[in-house]
């Protein structure tokens, strides 16, 4: 299915098939999420996809990188901190997704859990997503869709990312306090 007009519109999504059939009617931003390169992987593939069955090029559409970003000094320290992240993506049915990236949590389909992604405390959040969510599972999680890590560290996985295609990113702060991760915006933002 081509479509020859294709209408102004940015698309944000986790679920990347959206991303595939958003590129049929979008000529604004795709914006896959979270940006890690586990997911980044899948995003693009289905982009292109969704690319070819309408006759356009990839280069042609802005993906823009959404990933939350904690630069540390001890990212096994602070990988903790992704927990309620994990803890959601798990609740909200993204099983096989982490799984494929080594990431197990054990959440029954179906359970009545609360929403704490969006915590306003967020230390709270965190100690009741370790009920589920073991501090391996989010440092694996950290490593694979998230930029927790020194400046070093995002800055080669950024720099791996643009490599695959994406070009834009928006790296969105850990936690409850919204405070951007000026550094490493700033790093970037010379180049």
């Amino acid at each position: 299915m081509k479509n020859s007009t294709p209408h102004p519109g940015d698309c944000v999504s986790s679920n990347s098939p959206l991303l595939r059939d958003a590129v049929l009617s979008l000529s604004g931003k795709l914006n896959p999420e979270p940006g890690g390169p586990g997911f980044t992987r899948a995003a693009l593939h289905f982009a292109k996809q969704g690319a070819k069955r309408a006759g356009r090029q990839l280069e042609d559409i802005t993906l823009v990188g959404r990933v939350f970003c904690h630069p540390t000094d001890d990212p096994g320290r602070d990988a903790r901190l992704v927990k309620p992240y994990v803890y959601s993506m798990a609740r909200g049915g993204a099983t096989a997704g982490l799984e494929a990236e080594g990431v197990y949590v054990p959440i029954e389909r179906g359970e009545a859990l609360p929403d704490i992604s969006h915590a306003s405390d967020w230390n709270s959040a965190v100690d009741i997503a370790g009920r589920w969510v073991s501090d391996d599972a989010a440092r694996r999680y950290a490593e694979a869709f998230t930029l927790v890590g020194s400046p070093d560290q995002i800055e080669s996985r950024i720099r791996r990312a643009m490599s695959a295609g994406v070009r834009n990113f928006l790296l969105t702060p850990v936690g409850a306090d919204y405070t951007p991760p000026v550094a490493v915006m700033e790093r970037f933002g010379k180049d």
